[in-house]
């Protein structure tokens, strides 16, 4: 073990000497007290609501029945506007470019 690795190991091993920790009796008599003065200064720190519609962040999607010519596997798939067909997977065989439209669900 390096010297520089055995300095910094007794460094994190020395506790401090001038830490007070707080009594059982400091944690009963401060545990109860009235937080009502907090609790209103957090209030009017606090962000003010605001009505966020999350389908802005959404892209349209097209939904419509597909079927894998690999696997003959047949299911209603939804996917993004412009994603091209080649790149969709089929989720019974994992193939990737074999699903085309049957036509139905447009």
């Amino acid at each position: 073990m390096s010297r520089a690795l055995q300095r910094e190991r007794k460094k994190m091993s020395e506790i401090p000497k001038n830490i007070k920790l707080p009594s059982m009796k400091d944690f009963r008599e401060n545990a109860f007290k009235d937080t009502s003065s907090k609790m209103e200064r957090v209030a009017a720190s606090a962000i003010p609501p605001m009505v966020v519609n999350i389908e802005d962040g959404i892209p349209a999607h097209a939904p419509a029945e597909l079927i894998c010519i690999g696997c003959w596997h047949r299911a209603i798939h939804i996917w993004p506007v412009g994603t091209l067909m080649k790149t969709l997977q089929c989720s019974q065989c994992g193939e990737i470019g074999l699903l085309i439209m049957t036509g139905e669900g447009e």
